[in-house]
């Protein structure tokens, strides 16, 4: 489960990063606005199934608006830098700001940019769960359903679960998210070779991918990957490599298992389990 849902979660990053010319932060900064705004729509039923078809966005009146602040404490980024991202989004009018903060545009997100990412999420999504199914971790949806998917819920409840998977990386290494990212980057590197092809191995708690199967990833091919500059990511590897957290090795870097079995790794992994659960039974809920 670890590895399918650490794959989507990088994947669903390149999607927000794809919005705003590879720059995490914005992108960062970006979806957690989003969520902030309306998130609350999937949990109050008489609000559920209003607003899912794409063609159907919340106006700003039925947002919530976010001030930076709060979501510089949420996201664990420093507050200049949610302040900055948050101006330029709403120059570039992805934005609007209102008395009570900031909250998307409802142009934007009626933007076939926006759109098409959307419309991305939902095949990342089916992916997810098609491979989730196929271990029996998760049902595959109903036909009915798939012919007239929820997309804007389906969104709305990918950002919940990313966020919430963000969160919980990030306080692996003192709330530093992209240190987290990168940390997850190598994992998801190391094994991805594995998805689909091992079968039911190395699928328990405890039944770890051996060292030797294990493939390298370069810090410069982490940084293609994630879209940040060379040196950021150098930065934070060697934040990662003096916490132990992963090695250098010919080839590249790796997340060892020694170091995937630690305890405090190990309840992680443990609360994303419940976290991927929460996100199949919403997914549920909500006609997928």
């Amino acid at each position: 489960m670890i590895r399918l849902s650490t794959a989507y979660l990088l994947a669903f990053m390149a999607l927000a990063r794809d919005l705003f010319d590879q720059d995490v932060a914005k992108g960062l900064v970006f979806i957690g606005y989003v969520h902030g705004n309306v998130g609350h729509l999937d949990h109050n039923p008489a609000d559920r199934g209003r607003f899912d078809s794409l063609d159907h966005v919340p106006t700003q009146a039925e947002a919530r608006p976010l001030r930076p602040h709060k979501l510089a404490l949420s996201l664990g980024l420093a507050r200049e830098t949610v302040r900055r991202k948050s101006a330029e989004l709403a120059a570039e009018g992805w934005l609007v700001e209102t008395g009570r903060g900031f909250a998307a545009s409802p142009r934007a997100a009626a933007s076939e940019k926006l759109l098409g990412a959307i419309l991305r999420n939902k095949m990342l999504v089916d992916e997810l769960i098609g491979e989730l199914a196929s271990v029996g971790l998760a049902a595959r949806p109903e036909p009915e359903a798939v012919r007239a998917p929820p997309y804007r819920a389906i969104i709305r409840l990918s950002l919940g679960y990313v966020l919430r998977c963000m969160d919980e990386v990030r306080q692996l290494f003192d709330g530093d998210i992209l240190t987290g990212l990168i940390f997850c980057a190598v994992i998801d590197a190391n094994t991805a070779h594995l998805i689909g092809a091992a079968g039911a191995r190395y699928a328990a708690l405890e039944d770890h991918v051996p060292d030797d199967l294990r493939r390298p990833i370069s810090a410069l091919a982490l940084s293609t990957r994630l879209g940040l500059p060379r040196e950021t990511v150098r930065r934070h590897v060697r934040k990662l490599e003096q916490k132990g957290a992963c090695e250098t090795v010919e080839g590249g870097l790796v997340v060892p298992q020694a170091v995937l079995r630690q305890p405090h790794i190990v309840a992680a992994t443990v609360r994303n389990a419940a976290n991927v659960r929460l996100l199949v039974r919403q997914l549920r809920d909500a006609g997928y």
